[in-house]
């Protein structure tokens, strides 16, 4: 009997009765009238960071006092981050399509997977999860994507109002691969205003998280998942590291290792030593350790775009680019980067000791124009200002 009820969980009958009952209970829902209040969604139920902390963030600052409702996965809802004011509901959950059903504001950075229709009154505010990027993503890999994700993708994107983007390139793309054809706002990514103050406290409050001392220097390493959840392509060798970059930059460093949120469950199966070598990986925003590294390292991740204003050395450490290529492809080549680029360890320690700051702030600079790249530190007071309008006065 269970073996029965276990298959016919894959099935596609399954789901089609799953999205039966959930159009159905969110039919009822919709006799509920919207209320000033904000759903967000960040990695399919993440804790509180990306870029709707920064938004939400900002309208705390302005004294906003929406309601704010933080979907989480059901096993963050013991253990999260939400400040006090937001409101934690569970993924998949019967309050979580109430809230959605009712909110007159929804943020995400990924996709929607219920079978939920956006009511007329609902602003829905795409921020996306990167920027500037080497892998292609969306329709350019339609056929290396899961069939049901592409379903929702689609769906998602009908149901957006607007996409924030922080490049003329970004722009380019949800128009031309995001299966979109609504508004774009080009105002920057609200998780990169962080870079646009004092990144200090930042420092201080990682040293402080990890018991790293005030006079060591932090290397994040935070590379891209693999969907096959190889943890071999990760074999950066840290020691030797961080002696380069001693080396090179001077001073004492420690590695900080962040892997990608789909892959958090894996881990706890990298070597660290909790010492020169750190796992950061559940550390609640990775954003605050990109703003506190004195360096940056990492794959194929749009992550180190972001990185950019800060001016401070970034560099790419990827061993499987033939496999990545067949996989996903590449938008830029890897000389369109400002990253010296390594493909093994020995390459990546040259190009650490060899490291030309001059050349590095010339490439940024071209990379910069290339993609037209517009980050101010403005992104977080555009999407309130949006918002606000809104609650005020509706669509």
């Amino acid at each position: 009997m269970s073996r029965f009820i276990r298959k016919f969980k894959t099935s596609k009958l399954f789901y089609v009765m799953i999205d039966s009952l959930r159009k159905l209970f969110m039919l009822l829902c919709s006799i509920f009238p919207l209320q000033n209040k904000i759903f967000v969604s960040s990695y399919f139920g993440g804790d509180y960071g990306d870029n709707a902390k920064y938004i939400v963030e900002e309208l705390r600052r302005q004294n906003l006092d929406y309601q704010v409702v933080w979907l989480l996965k059901k096993s963050l809802m013991e253990h999260h981050h939400l400040p006090q004011g937001v409101k934690a509901v569970a993924y998949n959950s019967a309050a979580s399509f109430f809230e959605m059903a009712t909110a007159k504001v929804w943020i995400n950075n990924s996709r929607f997977t219920t079978a939920l229709r956006k009511r007329k009154g609902q602003l829905y505010i795409q921020t996306w999860h990167g920027g500037p990027g080497m892998k292609k993503v969306e329709r350019d890999v339609e056929d290396a994507l899961d069939v049901r994700y592409v379903h929702f993708a689609k769906k998602d994107s009908r149901m957006t109002d607007v996409y924030l983007s922080n490049s003329t390139f970004m722009t380019n793309l949800y128009a031309n691969v995001f299966w979109y054809d609504g508004e774009i706002v080009e105002c920057g990514s609200p998780r990169n205003d962080i870079f646009f103050g004092d990144t200090k406290k930042y420092a201080d409050k990682i040293r402080a998280f990890y018991s790293i001392p005030a006079d060591k220097k932090m290397v994040v390493y935070g590379p891209t998942f693999r969907k096959d959840h190889n943890l071999e392509v990760y074999s950066i060798d840290g020691e030797q590291c961080c002696r380069a970059l001693s080396e090179r930059f001077g001073g004492e460093w420690v590695l900080l290792m962040r892997l990608h949120p789909n892959l958090f469950e894996l881990a706890e199966k990298m070597q660290t030593d909790g010492g020169r070598i750190i796992n950061a990986t559940q550390y609640p925003d990775p954003q605050e350790l990109f703003a506190a590294a004195d360096c940056l390292i990492t794959d194929y991740s749009s992550l180190i775009v972001d990185y950019l204003p800060t001016q401070r050395p970034g560099f790419i450490f990827a061993t499987d680019v033939d496999q990545y290529i067949d996989d996903r492809g590449f938008y830029f080549e890897f000389s369109d980067m400002p990253f010296p680029f390594s493909e093994s360890n020995d390459r990546l320690i040259e190009n650490i000791l060899q490291f030309d700051e001059e050349k590095y702030r010339q490439d940024i600079a071209a990379f910069r124009k290339k993609t037209g790249l517009l980050e101010r530190g403005v992104a977080s007071k555009k999407a309130a200002e949006m918002i606000r309008s809104h609650m005020d006065n509706g669509r």
